[in-house]
């Protein structure tokens, strides 16, 4: 898989080594979510718009098509046959999740342009590692986690939490609580894009 530059200074040249721990709960910190969106291709940034700042399941994101994105609501429809228990779930897009949308490259058809997992697995992992995360150093569920923990720190409310992420209440209760700080789950939310967030697009999955 390749990557088309579109400015000399590349942020993939720049690459910095996170030492993180592989465990279920791990959240990532605001300056490794800025590399990951940064080095996302626009392919890719609306996928990893709504697994970083929507709280979207990594397996849905492969079944979302652009017409399940109401623009004027603000509001993303995961349909039944892309949700973990059976049912379509409608999610809030935060202010600077839009401003993310909005970098990203646009169609009519599905947002992930893959025809296979191995292919979308690959593009993924290109992207943890041009964020600097070496083989196994990235968490388990990093994104979603994050989301999640940010998301409860912000607004404090579990029953609001669990049904933007997709979860009960208890499940956010039980493993996601108390894993981050309200002044880092505040500047989560902040997280927009700048000029440099722009410079990648992909264009050979297969190499």
């Amino acid at each position: 898989m390749k990557y088309k530059e579109n400015n000399k200074t590349s942020p993939i040249t720049k690459v910095m080594k996170w030492k993180v721990s592989k465990t279920e709960n791990v959240t990532l910190t605001n300056e490794q979510v800025r590399r990951i969106m940064d080095n996302t291709p626009k392919e890719l940034r609306a996928a990893f718009t709504f697994m970083t700042f929507c709280g979207v399941r990594w397996n849905e994101t492969k079944r979302i098509r652009w017409s399940d994105i109401n623009w004027e609501k603000k509001s993303l429809r995961i349909a039944v046959t892309g949700t973990k228990n059976g049912q379509d779930r409608h999610v809030d897009i935060c202010d600077n999740a839009m401003e993310w949308l909005k970098t990203a490259l646009k169609g009519d058809g599905l947002i992930v342009p893959f025809g296979t997992n191995t292919q979308y697995g690959k593009a993924i992992a290109k992207v943890k590692e041009a964020a600097g995360f070496e083989e196994g150093q990235y968490p388990r569920n990093g994104l979603r986690t994050t989301f999640i923990s940010c998301h409860y720190e912000k607004h404090g409310d579990l029953n609001f939490t669990a049904k933007q992420a997709g979860n009960s209440p208890s499940v956010i209760r039980e493993h996601y609580l108390n894993l981050t700080s309200k002044k880092d789950a505040d500047a989560f939310f902040e997280i927009r894009p700048t000029k440099k967030s722009k410079i990648f697009q992909l264009f050979d999955t297969n190499a």
